[in-house]
């Protein structure tokens, strides 16, 4: 009975609390509803509210006049590099249009920069693949390539572009270049891999070139007195006369 009356004791001691704390919890979920259901929806609907234009593909000036007539101040956020719109006319908006915004709301305005202009690049001297490789770099494309001989530039050099170099060009503008052949007198080294030594004097000689030196080497591809190795290499392109080195399986 004694240890009855000291818990009761507890509880009635405790029990002021207890109330206070429900009733703050209560309270707090009848202000949350109150607030969510009545008075937010009257703050936002106590000012006027306007519909968003749409201001994007118009010209800067004309954006502010269209936004300043209808109550909303407006910002230039960014520029940016755009192959669609001309520069100073807008490419995005934020809030987007059709929105219902506060009156006097800023609306964020990107606006356009233009075609991203590059300077295009020297490609004459340059080989084929290097001309490419710094179109690339450049963010320019390699066009249409066209082959001449040319007794002065190498083969497989770049001799003409017909943009020329240091003209300011857009983004991704394509470049057409002529590459040099060699000299029309050039002919292409014939494959002496896998032929017999035997043979090698007489390809040459129908190609135009000259065998020069003969080394021999091992080989567990090829059987032995076949031509394991060339330089220049097959298919090269090379004046007539030119010297063929090979080595041979022993």
């Amino acid at each position: 009975m004694k240890m009855m009356n000291l818990q009761d004791g507890k509880a009635k001691k405790y029990l002021p609390y207890l109330i206070i704390f429900f009733s703050f919890v209560v309270g707090s979920i009848i202000f949350f509803f109150i607030a969510d259901w009545f008075i937010m929806p009257w703050l936002i609907h106590s000012g006027s509210s306007v519909k968003v234009p749409n201001v994007i593909g118009k010209s800067y000036s004309d954006a502010e006049k269209i936004l300043e007539s209808n109550n909303l101040n407006f910002s230039k956020s960014s520029e940016q590099f755009n192959d669609k719109y001309p520069p100073n006319f807008v490419i995005n908006q934020t809030p987007k249009s059709g929105l219902d915004v506060k009156s006097g709301r800023t609306i964020y305005l990107i606006v356009s920069k233009g075609q991203e202009s590059i300077t295009t690049p020297n490609l004459t001297g340059k080989t084929l693949r290097e001309a490419r490789v710094i179109l690339i770099r450049s963010n320019m494309q390699m066009g249409d390539v066209s082959y001449v001989f040319s007794d002065s530039v190498g083969t497989d050099t770049v001799m003409h572009q017909n943009i020329s170099a240091g003209r300011p060009m857009p983004a991704g503008s394509l470049v057409n270049v002529v590459v040099s052949k060699g000299k029309e007198s050039s002919v292409k080294v014939p494959s002496l891999i896998g032929i017999s030594y035997n043979e090698v004097q007489g390809i040459l000689q129908e190609s135009g070139l000259v065998l020069g030196s003969v080394s021999w080497g091992k080989s567990e591809t090829y059987v032995m007195n076949t031509v394991i190795s060339q330089n220049p290499p097959p298919g090269e392109l090379v004046s007539t006369k030119a010297i063929i080195n090979i080595v041979v399986a022993k």
